[in-house]
């Protein structure tokens, strides 16, 4: 039998029948995997206590014929309990599983199965506050196919200033000097901004004193980028 053993996050499910359930993993070292798992949806089944969603999950596959494996056996590696027991923290962690589900290839990068798994741990850590944790986790995925904004020139070539604010044009990455307008962005929105891409770990985040003022126009920036690059519509 030809099998394979892998890390993987669960970032879609579908039932399938009376007693079985498809998932979609995205795993640390095969890409995205199909699995079927058979009985899962029976009150005995020995596959169901490691197939948890906002969990990484240890699982082996037996190799299909066509594109849906077969899980074999499942263990729980890690569970982020605390993300299920707050709604905003839910309802981010569902964002999260969705937008790789749906705007990766079939074989993403390795890097995204790293940043799931992070962007979780974060939601994790921060159930009750999960703003910064989301911002985190939006940054790194824009920045991992490279569709990052320009932090550091704005539309005309020049460098942009502490002392002037901007607009954000989403179809070319940029900041807009802008005049008179209460909407527009500070050298402190696009600071946190690039903050939140730089930094390794969302956790860091959480140190900045008083962000709350400056996340709905960094949130309004982040998207307009999804839509613009991904035509994805953020929560």
């Amino acid at each position: 039998m030809n099998k394979f053993t892998t890390d993987a996050i669960i970032i879609a499910r579908t039932d399938y029948g009376d007693a079985d359930r498809i998932y979609t993993f995205i795993t640390s070292d095969h890409g995205k995997v199909q699995g079927i798992a058979k009985g899962v949806k029976k009150p005995k089944s020995r596959l169901a206590g490691g197939l948890q969603l906002f969990s990484v999950c240890h699982i082996t596959f037996l190799v299909g014929r066509g594109e849906i494996n077969t899980v074999m056996s499942t263990q729980l590696a890690k569970q982020y309990k605390a993300i299920t027991k707050d709604l905003l923290a839910t309802d981010a962690g569902y964002e999260m599983l969705n937008i790789v589900s749906k705007l990766t290839h079939e074989v993403p990068e390795d890097a995204h199965f790293a940043l799931l798994q992070a962007g979780l741990e974060a939601l994790d850590a921060h159930s009750t506050d999960v703003r910064l944790a989301r911002l985190w986790f939006l940054m790194h995925f824009l920045q991992l196919g490279g569709h990052a904004p320009n932090f550091e020139t704005d539309n005309a070539g020049n460098s942009l200033e502490a002392s002037k604010k901007y607009l954000f044009d989403a179809d070319a990455m940029q900041f807009v000097p802008a005049q008179n307008i209460d909407t527009a962005l500070d050298s402190n929105h696009i600071k946190l901004l690039r903050l939140s891409g730089s930094l390794r770990a969302a956790g860091s985040l959480y140190k900045i004193k008083d962000p709350g003022k400056l996340l709905p126009g960094v949130e309004d920036v982040l998207k307009e980028a999804f839509v613009a690059v991904h035509r994805f519509q953020l929560q």
